[in-house]
């Protein structure tokens, strides 16, 4: 547990921690999850895995068929959760 002292000290650093201020900057912070790829909101695709990420698409589509867009959503989820360890 932090002795007061320590809370104080903590909390007039957090005051100089205020992140990203430039929009470059709030661009850049705003990419992390992206370079990450754990818990992106996009799928990450190098240039040299493109034919066997299509293979892998290809394949759970013929096997699953989605029909709609229910389906269809939860599909893509598939796709992407499926995806994410050859993201790493």
């Amino acid at each position: 547990m932090a002795t007061p002292a320590q809370v104080i000290a903590n909390q007039q650093n957090a005051q100089s921690s205020t992140g990203p201020r430039t929009p470059e900057g709030k661009a850049r912070v705003s990419q992390k999850p992206v370079k990450h790829g754990l818990i992106s909101k996009h799928l990450i695709i190098r240039p040299d895995e493109q034919e066997e990420f299509d293979e892998l698409q290809t394949s759970l589509y013929v096997e699953f068929d989605p029909q709609g867009a229910i389906e269809t959503v939860t599909f893509h989820d598939l796709v992407h959760a499926a995806w994410k360890p050859n993201a790493i």
